[in-house]
């Protein structure tokens, strides 16, 4: 469905899928209730999806980027460090 989303409103329907899959990497990290998870392969895998389904590799840099940020903040909130060694494998 978001494909041809994609296919057929172009830009538009990236920037609205790519605000989606931001937020779901964002919850990953700093979920509305409670604490973050830290589910890698979620995020990786939220990531992947996205390049899958637009073709962007542009916003799915731009979502690689905000991963990190969103790491680094969580780190510098809880202090788990175990987080820098995901971080490389992004």
């Amino acid at each position: 469905m978001r494909r041809l989303a994609v296919t057929f409103m172009g830009e538009a329907a990236v920037e609205t899928i790519y605000l989606e899959y931001r937020k779901k990497v964002q919850d990953i990290f700093f979920p509305s209730r409670g604490r973050g998870n830290l589910d890698f392969a979620a995020a990786k895998q939220a990531i992947a999806e996205f390049e899958r389904v637009t073709g962007s590799k542009k916003f799915a840099t731009d979502l690689r980027l905000f991963f990190v940020e969103e790491g680094i903040d969580f780190t510098n909130t809880y202090g788990d460090i175990y987080l820098y060694e995901q971080l490389r494998w992004i």
